[in-house]
């Protein structure tokens, strides 16, 4: 990574972070007035009460500013867009399943949220769509370049194991 590289990217950190700075206070506050608040159960120790009412999705100002930021990397440094269009696609679709576990616990109003399985059922086909993309830009990903060695290690078989245990767990 050059001297430009690293400014680059120490330069979209902080775009990230003055954005979130500036918008997390509001954001909050207009999650006080939408009563996005933390549902705590009775039954848990009394010490966790104290944090009934604390806005929940404060995480959307990093996402957005995360995203922004990316966006503003894809202007200016168009020869690697397609880097960035993954890092996009990624934050957003694993950001999606944080909204909806936050939204089940705003609208029951019950800590639980999004159910485990199901959670990662989307987290698979938020991968498994992540892959297309990958395989679509790169072409041949079967391979990981082991340097050391000058070695490219075959992964495909890899793939047809860790289905066969997800079916095997699912199923």
């Amino acid at each position: 990574m050059s001297n430009s590289d690293t400014v680059f990217a120490i330069s979209l950190l902080l775009v990230a972070y003055f954005l979130t700075v500036l918008m997390l206070p509001r954001l909050i506050k207009y999650l006080h007035v939408l009563k996005f608040g933390q549902a705590i159960r009775e039954e848990g120790p009394q010490s966790h009460m104290h944090k009934k009412g604390t806005p929940t999705m404060g995480g959307i100002s990093f996402i957005i500013a995360i995203v922004v930021s990316l966006v503003v990397a894809m202007f200016l440094d168009s020869a690697n867009i397609q880097y960035y269009i993954l890092f996009i696609y990624t934050t957003i679709s694993f950001s999606i399943i944080g909204y909806i576990d936050d939204m089940l616990i705003v609208v029951k109003k019950i800590n639980d949220g999004l159910a485990p399985r199901k959670k990662l059922m989307l987290q698979i086909l938020f991968s498994v769509i992540f892959y297309m993309l990958v395989t679509f830009i790169y072409k041949d990903i079967n391979y990981i370049h082991i340097p050391v060695f000058d070695y490219n290690l075959n992964i495909s078989y890899l793939y047809i194991i860790f289905l066969s245990i997800l079916a095997n767990w699912f199923f």
